[in-house]
């Protein structure tokens, strides 16, 4: 393993590669002191695959912990210089980008709907990966992030409204079990929503017609756990299924991606305090579960859900629309306002 990478028994490090000694990530070292809010994840963690981060001479760094007999292996990734650069080349596309999909719109009711939808469908799909390739980096960074008190309960509530809506069209059920009380913390909507809808998408790719999508919104003192359950994500993807540019579009499912919206989930997940795990169970299938911490101050003010954000990475476009694209079926996108 190139990355830094290290063993863990009894939260011990016991092993540790060339590149996680030049971290000073040696043996005998306690994994608790790198954990900080994560460290009630890991003691819960029993398998699959979770994504965390750890903190290193004051610098966070995601981590992939994979569970091998009784030792948790730890691999870092340090180095977001290939993320940068795909991020600025996407910031390039998203202005020509926009220019032809206002084109597109005027092209709404026109005796050739069906062939607009489909127009307009592949153009959201593209916006959707370049808004991926752009903010990946930015969010990883948290140079995009804006917290703010909200009603956590609200923003999944509204979220998993719309997504039902439109899973409806795919011929997918959803199952969503909320919470009936409202939880007020420091969170970035847009960036919450933007998981919510990643997770969704991915699960809907591999779920066939007249499947039923269980997912569900659980307090356990200050973390709140959103679970989403499928039937079909393939379980040897589990272990990559955070990393980006993994896989080659031809050679392996076409449905995979590129994998920078697990990494976006990912990123948000850390970026309010929380992990990811991915996990297999025999009642639902596989199980994707994202955390975060519930944090308040109480010298914010409650984000109105009017409020547009500061910049709207979909040009004011509906975000379901935008992140769905992968799943929705063209006839979504024939006649919308």
């Amino acid at each position: 393993i190139e990355r830094p990478a290290f063993c863990v028994h009894d939260r011990t490090i016991t092993h540790a590669n060339q590149s996680a000694r030049q971290m000073m990530l040696t043996p005998g070292l306690e994994i608790t002191s790198l954990l900080g809010s994560n460290e009630r994840s890991y003691s819960e963690f029993s398998g699959g695959n979770l994504s965390l981060t750890v903190t290193v001479a004051s610098t966070a760094f995601a981590a992939q912990v994979t569970r091998v007999c009784d030792r948790d292996i730890f691999v870092l990734n340090s180095d977001n210089s290939e993320l940068r650069a795909i991020a600025l080349a996407a910031q390039h596309l998203r202005n020509p980008l926009n220019n032809i999909l206002a084109i597109t719109d005027s092209l709404q009711n026109t005796p050739d709907s069906q062939a607009v939808g489909h127009l307009q469908k592949g153009l959201h799909q593209l916006h959707r990966i370049i808004s991926n390739m752009s903010d990946s980096y930015r969010y990883q960074q948290r140079s995009a992030v804006r917290m703010e008190t909200t009603n956590i309960t609200s923003v999944f509530a509204e979220c998993i409204e719309t997504i039902s809506t439109y899973l409806s069209a795919c011929g997918i059920h959803l199952q969503y079990t909320g919470l009936a009380k409202t939880v007020l913390c420091l969170a970035d909507r847009e960036l919450l929503e933007r998981a919510v809808y990643n997770l969704f998408s991915n699960a809907a790719k591999f779920s066939a017609p007249g499947s039923t999508l269980a997912a569900s919104l659980q307090q356990n003192g200050n973390v709140l756990s959103f679970m989403l359950s499928d039937q079909t994500f393939p379980s040897d993807d589990h272990a990559s299924a955070f990393n980006r540019y993994l896989r080659e579009p031809g050679i392996e499912d076409s449905r995979n991606g590129i994998g920078l919206g697990m990494a976006l989930v990912r990123a948000a997940a850390a970026c309010h305090g929380g992990t990811v795990l991915i996990d297999h169970t025999e009642e639902h299938g596989t199980r994707i579960t994202m955390t975060i911490s519930v944090t308040q101050n109480p010298q914010s003010m409650v984000r109105s859900h009017i409020q547009l954000p500061v910049s709207d990475y979909t040009g004011n476009r509906e975000r379901a629309l935008l992140e769905l694209s992968e799943i929705l079926p063209a006839n979504v996108y024939q006649n919308f306002e």
